[in-house]
């Protein structure tokens, strides 16, 4: 599953693309045919979430911060890679945070049900476990 765009932008070229890779998916940007973005996922859906809005990124920037005829190609392409991985980590961060809220809910309902488990071992189970 392979997914490619193009985007102009006066002299220059933008491609951006989606690739599955091994057993995950990989989303990056090439400007002027050189790679200033390359982000990896193990979930399709991410992948495609941050497909979208690489998209909306590369239209928004080029609108925000335009650039002349004069402005230095490997200048304006550094600036723009810069802002790509401030914009992918902050994407991460909020899936993280919710896998975090997810994962630390579930590891607390074991501890609780470990420990109530637990009051019923008998001293024989408790050493059996220790010296195994």
């Amino acid at each position: 599953m392979a997914k490619t765009k193009t985007y102009r932008y006066g002299k220059w070229n933008f491609k951006a693309y989606q690739k599955t890779v091994g057993q995950g998916y990989e989303v990056g940007l090439y400007f002027n045919n050189k790679p200033i973005f390359v982000g990896n996922f193990i979930r399709a859906n991410e992948a495609a979430k941050w497909w979208n809005q690489l998209n909306r990124e590369v239209r928004g920037f080029t609108k925000r911060y335009w650039a002349t005829r004069t402005t230095s190609a490997q200048w304006y392409g550094k600036f723009f890679s810069n802002h790509l991985y401030r914009t992918y980590y902050t994407f991460l961060d909020r899936l993280f945070t919710k896998y975090n809220t997810t994962y630390n809910r579930a590891f607390n309902t074991n501890v609780k049900k470990y420990f109530k488990y637990r009051k019923n071992w008998t001293a024989a189970e408790r050493f059996k476990q220790r010296a195994g």
